[in-house]
């Protein structure tokens, strides 16, 4: 004859510390939102930082000590440590996740003493359907553990479930992290923008034609110039600028031009120079490319000096834009962030889209693109940009010294050859932080 035994009060203590769980992780969420919009320790995310963490507490809280709540307790505290330790520069993305896989690993051997009981969730198999214990299966249930622990087989299927859990939690937790290192990406780019408000420097840009001639024979295009050179100054100073160019170009057949453009903005208007034709505009003209450090690879894209305000955008001149946190890598021997940056029309299929890398050591400067066409190819990219030296202004404060670009023939990569049809070097001198802007 079996006797029901109704739930201990252990079950029932357990189960009204459950009712705590949502409560308190909203209150870490809405802490750590409030430290993020309040900048305390500007960089860190603190809504994951506090959410990884309540939810570590919150299992031993809830469980108790057990197989379940010493995997999933720890794990989520040091995920937690880690990303504090990864947002403010001490460890990166790609050393972080094979450290929580290790941990994961050493847990599961943790969990495996015979002295940390089953989780209830697991005894549960050896209940009734009605939820109601009986005797002889409560019985049965403490004659399964020896004076060794638990049978093998319960293992097993803990280890199991714990696997299916983190291949399921994983790539989820991946995306979460690249969205939150995207934002802390963009946090940082902003910071140090600033630095680079006030600005006079000189540009040389050279581009010369590298197509073979037994392509350009083929194409039959006369209006492509042999070589080109624009020399300007840019002086930015509290929101007005001027930029004065000299443009002169050799084309294909040898004939030479050349002609002078001077644009400025006053704060209220743009005014604008060419060949000694002069026209005024209300507002800020923004077809014309206006270049900073942050966006010196990306005049195709940048309506404004500023990255950040790019990486937020939605659109910017004509194209909708995507972003998304890839990896890290090192170039040129400096750690980098890369970033991928999609563009397209209403209607267009296939995305293009820029690799983008940028080093921490140069103020969170772009220091290499590449810019891929689907239309063309998705290996061989059009454009490749580099900055290939550097000036120090100042301690912590990087500037572009030289700046290299390739040109890929279109049509040759939609045919799976690499072909360099531009090249062109830019320097970068006169360097000042204390710009005297000409009203």
């Amino acid at each position: 004859m079996n006797t029901s035994v109704t739930q201990p009060a252990a079950e029932i203590a357990a189960s009204n510390r459950k009712t705590l769980v949502i409560p308190l992780l909203i209150i870490a969420i809405g802490t750590g939102w409030l430290l993020t919009t309040l900048n305390i320790v500007p960089g860190l995310n603190w809504i994951w930082i506090l959410g990884l963490a309540i939810t570590g507490l919150t299992s031993f809280a809830v469980s108790g000590i057990d197989k379940s709540s010493v995997l999933i307790g720890p794990f989520f505290l040091i995920a937690s440590t880690l990303s504090v330790l990864r947002q403010i520069g001490y460890v990166t993305f790609n050393i972080e996740i094979p450290i929580l896989v290790i941990v994961i690993g050493c847990l599961l051997l943790i969990a495996r003493s015979p002295s940390i009981p089953l989780p209830k969730w697991m005894i549960f198999d050896s209940a009734d359907h009605s939820g109601v214990y009986s005797i002889e299966k409560v019985v049965h249930s403490s004659q399964m553990w020896n004076t060794n622990g638990c049978e093998m087989t319960d293992m097993f299927r803990l280890d199991y479930k714990v696997l299916a859990i983190v291949l399921v939690l994983l790539p989820g937790t991946s995306s979460l992290a690249a969205d939150q290192r995207l934002s802390t990406l963009i946090h940082n780019v902003s910071d140090h923008e600033q630095r680079y408000q006030n600005l006079e420097f000189y540009r040389q840009w050279k581009l010369q034609l590298k197509l073979p001639g037994s392509l350009l024979k083929q194409r039959d295009d006369t209006n492509l110039f042999r070589e080109l050179q624009r020399d300007s100054r840019h002086v930015y100073q509290d929101g007005c600028f001027t930029i004065q160019e000299q443009i002169s170009a050799v084309s294909l057949t040898g004939v030479k031009s050349s002609h002078k453009i001077r644009i400025s903005y006053d704060g209220q208007q743009t005014r604008l120079v060419e060949d000694g034709t002069i026209r005024f505009e209300p507002g800020k003209d923004l077809n014309w490319p206006l270049r900073k450090p942050h966006v010196f690879l990306l005049d195709r894209l940048a309506e404004e000096p500023t990255l950040s305000r790019l990486l937020t955008s939605p659109t910017a001149r004509g194209y909708f834009l995507s972003i998304a946190y890839e990896t890290e890598e090192i170039i040129n021997g400096l750690n980098c962030h890369r970033i991928r940056l999609e563009t397209w029309v209403k209607g267009q299929q296939q995305h293009d889209f820029i690799r983008i890398w940028l080093a921490p050591e140069r103020n969170w400067i772009p220091i290499r693109t590449e810019g891929y066409a689907l239309g063309y190819s998705d290996s061989i990219p059009l454009q490749i940009s580099e900055i290939t030296a550097w000036h120090q202004p100042a301690p912590g404060l990087w500037f572009p010294h030289k700046i290299r670009d390739i040109t890929h023939d279109e049509q040759s990569a939609a045919q799976g050859k690499t072909v360099i049809s531009y090249e062109s070097e830019t320097s970068l001198t006169s360097i000042s932080f204390s710009p005297k802007f000409d009203r």
